[in-house]
């Protein structure tokens, strides 16, 4: 009866040391990541002090006030995506539909989704097509 006492004493030990080293493994990945979060931050921070001479051309002075605790949040809030649009435009193909072809068809009566599907058909489509200019090439 003693042996049994005595080996269910070990088996109650090694589960309080194994819940405590699981307990002490979590507490230091939270830490490494507090951490690591430290160090972002302070790194943020010394480019302020580099700039320091730079801020002061410009009439300001002092650092920049920390932005919040070092530690992350443990959940990040998931961002909604929205579908891309498919007649998306930047740059000069944007400033050539808004400058031509949006106000010819708005005069004519058609809408902004017709006259982009069309404007990239006809344009923008056609000119991301490589060129084949070469004489011999079939």
């Amino acid at each position: 009866m003693r042996r049994l006492f005595r080996i269910l004493h070990w088996q109650a030990r090694c589960r309080y040391w194994r819940r405590q080293a699981e307990a002490a493994k979590a507490e230091v990945g939270r830490l490494q990541l507090s951490l690591i979060a430290e160090r972002c931050r302070n790194m943020r921070r010394e480019d302020t002090f580099v700039s320091a001479s730079i801020l002061g051309q410009h009439g300001m002075w002092g650092i920049a006030p920390r932005s919040g605790p070092a530690f992350p949040p443990t959940e990040k809030p998931k961002a909604q995506r929205e579908p891309p649009d498919p007649y998306a435009l930047s740059g000069a193909d944007l400033m050539e539909f808004d400058l031509e072809w949006k106000p010819i068809a708005e005069a004519q009566g058609i809408s902004l989704i017709e006259a982009k599907r069309r404007f990239i058909a006809e344009v923008v489509v056609p000119r991301r097509l490589p060129l084949n200019d070469e004489p011999f090439a079939n």
